[in-house]
């Protein structure tokens, strides 16, 4: 058993291979950082994350510790984004990354990161207001980040929904 973490930057579909995978019976974990955004949203319509990049992370990284903290370590899930994506979105900014969040970041119960490539097009939503370069600079980032801590990935390539979730469904039955 263990935890698959789906992770690449900004519209790469990993809510949309999640949901999938939900309806497959998969447990899925939600990304905190949506969540905090839309009840950011409902209290200042004008919340933007890039406003205080690191308060904004560090919220999140709670938020995801909380998340995992209540999930069965014997279990399968597919979490979309780990605690050590934070990590990319601060780079990205050329800050400084807070020490709690390194330390947080080591040594998770993440079986396999499962990176995904990004969609042929960039589309941005209620959640996601990076740009198009900013996006490919959090993506490469991201996989940096994962490599460096450690942990094993694999890349996702770009397909439909449908074929991402066959190889994720091969790649989670091979290592059971």
């Amino acid at each position: 058993m263990g935890w698959y973490v789906l992770t690449g930057g900004p519209c790469c579909g990993k809510t949309t291979l999640l949901r999938e995978m939900e309806s497959r019976g998969y447990d899925v974990v939600e990304e905190a950082a949506r969540a905090i955004i839309a009840e950011e949203q409902k209290k200042n319509p004008n919340f933007r994350t890039t406003d205080e990049v690191i308060g904004f992370q560090m919220k999140v990284m709670r938020r995801q510790l909380l998340q995992e903290a209540l999930l069965d370590t014997s279990k399968t899930y597919i979490l979309d984004h780990g605690v050590p994506s934070g990590i990319a979105y601060i780079r990205a900014r050329n800050l400084e990354v807070p020490r709690e969040l390194i330390e947080n970041s080591r040594d998770r119960n993440y079986k396999l990161v499962l990176f995904l490539e990004p969609l042929g097009s960039y589309m941005q939503d209620e959640e996601r207001k990076e740009s198009e370069e900013e996006a490919r600079k959090i993506h490469e980032l991201t996989k940096e980040v994962y490599l460096e801590l450690g942990y094993a990935l694999q890349e996702i390539p770009l397909a439909s929904v449908e074929e991402r979730a066959e190889m994720l469904e091969r790649i989670i039955k091979s290592s059971i």
